[in-house]
């Protein structure tokens, strides 16, 4: 999960964004939870931000967590009950 977001979405959103300037986000199917913000990927000039999957699952609330601001102070966090 520490891999950028797969190369061809970047591309098909920057492609989408680049002909549709206006446009801030884009939702797949009109699915809520599958909504990428422009802002969240793409800089001004509309180079990558390069963003980890991980990053833009917990920055766009997709994957939570409870560690909090905790992680800061505690920073050897573990995992407990992830199951396969």
């Amino acid at each position: 999960m520490m891999e950028n977001l797969d190369s061809g979405i970047l591309e098909a959103l920057r492609d989408y964004f680049t002909k549709n300037p206006s446009a801030t986000e884009y939702k797949i199917a009109g699915i809520d939870d599958l909504t990428f913000k422009k802002s969240d990927l793409f800089n001004d000039d509309m180079s990558n931000k390069n963003v980890s999957l991980i990053a833009w699952l917990l920055g766009t609330n997709k994957l939570m967590t409870t560690v909090g601001d905790s992680i800061f102070y505690a920073p050897f966090v573990y995992c407990d009950g992830v199951k396969e």
